[in-house]
């Protein structure tokens, strides 16, 4: 029996995107009977968490019913958005932002206090300086949470001016200990304003955790969040997220957790919702903090001595960080057997990996920020930037050569990288030429890729899609659409052309769209 590994790359909800459009080709094709195992990281763990929920992937047999279960991912990933904006986590980031807003007043205030300590000073004055100040971030507030901006100004110029003209009250013309005492306490009153603002800004990830909890990997008929062990599929849906202590990937799966140093736990899955797996595989440092998750005890090989005894938690970061691309689950399954006797009643190694990988292509890209501290933040951002870009190139080129010798001697894993930066056109012509059934399925699917678009209009679709921004923001249905179908047809064409997987189809392109419109 041939078994189908699928392996999901991260990207925020262009990921999402080409990863559902992915999965979506082989339930088209047939293919999706024989998947074995989903493989996820970041953007990616999102459509593998809906997909999961969703029942048995295998079972899946028409487009129409697949788009359905998908519908409430598709609306948050095309219109709705999950994170900043996004109407699930709307609540906390008004909170969140109101509250930091009330910090930078109060700190006005605190301002006033300071200048105005031991004068004879003009409250009005400061009144008005506290208003102006405060009616600037009530504006800039008001915008990032959507509320009505000259409503969010004039309430915040009032707060401003009140704070403002009370701190210098309290300390115009006061000397001697009156004066400092007064100074510590609104000191100390300001501090524990911005430890709670740290705080609520801190609690970001479980912000996003409890959304998917609430709303897309909610339990289907009982009013709870869907755990791993509730995941009732003959696939086995692997979220990966990296180990901070140990540098290692980390695995959820709906019948076990595992890490190599760690061990295994086939308990934990009945405590570990799916929402805490898919989160702290979409941790992207800088965004979200580190994920600490409770998991019980493990049971690990004897000959792991470090640390001195199995954990009870782990801390967990953006599954992307170790691979970006999901492949390890897969690449290195058969060594994984071997050293976790318990895995190998779980599932046995794929004969074929698709790799779905909607990693940000990395092309000439302007350093124009002049600012010291601007330099210094967007700096940090382009060093994680190419740390992923030089990782996933690397492993890519390994598996293509994998895949490569694999094919040449019969044995060992062979597959499909799908990229978004490439169009499913390259991938036939490059195969098309010779008498062998490559060769003749390749010749097919140029003739059916060009029946769809023409070259031009491939190449244009991929240039769009692969500069779609990595966010948890709504990133539009035409987007959304486009990404799916293009991983669709790549998918299709390459497994097809490659392995005669499946067969040719064409995207359902107005099942999809009529998905997102549906509501329920």
């Amino acid at each position: 029996m041939l078994r189908i590994g699928v392996a999901v790359s991260g990207g925020g909800h262009r990921a999402t995107a080409w990863a559902l459009g992915s999965l979506a080709a082989l339930v088209e094709t047939g293919a999706n009977a024989d998947v074995v195992s989903v493989s996820s990281v970041s953007g990616g763990s999102i459509a593998n968490g809906a997909v999961a929920r969703a029942g048995d992937f295998r079972d899946h047999r028409e487009s129409s019913a697949f788009a359905a279960e998908l519908a409430p991912t598709l609306r948050v990933v095309a219109s709705e958005g999950l994170f900043f904006p996004g109407p699930a986590t709307r609540a906390y980031i008004t909170a969140t932002l109101g509250f930091a807003g009330f910090t930078a007043i109060a700190g006005v205030g605190l301002l006033a206090a300071l200048i105005a300590a031991g004068r004879d000073a003009q409250l009005v004055g400061f009144a008005a300086f506290g208003a102006v100040v405060g009616a600037a971030i009530g504006w800039v507030v008001g915008g990032l949470v959507r509320w009505p901006r000259l409503a969010a100004a004039a309430i915040s110029a009032l707060l401003g001016g009140v704070l403002a003209w009370g701190g210098a009250a309290l300390t115009t013309g006061l000397h001697g200990g009156g004066l400092w005492a007064t100074l510590v306490a609104l000191g100390a009153a300001w501090l524990g304003v911005a430890w709670l603002a740290v705080v609520l800004f801190s609690g970001r990830g479980k912000a996003v955790e409890k959304a998917l909890a609430n709303g897309l990997l909610r339990h289907p008929t009982e009013a709870r969040p869907l755990t791993l062990a509730d995941v009732a599929s003959g696939v086995n849906h692997v979220v990966c997220a990296t180990d901070l202590e140990s540098a290692d990937q980390f695995y959820f799966a709906p019948r076990f957790l595992y890490g190599y140093r760690e061990g295994i736990s086939t308990a934990a899955p009945s405590r570990v919702t799916l929402a805490t797996a898919v989160q702290a595989s979409a941790a992207l440092p800088g965004a979200f903090p580190p994920s600490i998750v409770a998991t019980g005890p493990f049971v690990r090989d004897p000959s792991i001595t470090d640390p001195a005894t199995a954990p009870e938690r782990v801390v967990l970061s953006d599954g992307g960080v170790y691979d970006n691309m999901a492949d390890q689950w897969e690449s290195g399954l058969a060594t994984r057997l071997r050293v976790c006797e318990p895995l190998r009643s779980i599932q046995e190694p794929a004969d074929v990996l698709v790799v779905a990988n909607a990693s940000e292509g990395w092309d000439w890209k302007p350093f124009t920020v002049t600012g010291r501290l601007a330099r210094e933040l967007v700096g940090l951002l382009r060093d994680q930037g190419v740390q992923y870009d030089v990782s996933t190139s690397r492993r890519r080129n390994q598996l293509i050569e994998r895949f490569r010798v694999s094919r040449e001697t019969g044995k060992g894993l062979v597959g499909v990288i799908v990229m978004i930066d490439r169009i499913p056109m390259s991938l036939a012509a490059a195969f098309a030429a010779g008498d062998d059934d490559v060769a003749r399925r390749a010749r097919e699917a140029v003739a059916f890729l060009d029946a769809q678009h023409s070259d031009a209009e491939w190449k244009a679709l991929a240039a769009r899609n692969a500069t779609v921004p990595t966010t948890l923001g709504p990133i539009g249905v035409a987007t959304t659409l486009d990404l799916m179908e293009h991983a669709y047809t790549s998918t299709a064409v390459g497994l097809y052309v490659l392995h005669g997987i499946g067969s040719l189809a064409l995207f359902p392109r107005a099942v999809y769209a009529a998905a997102m419109e549906a509501r329920p």
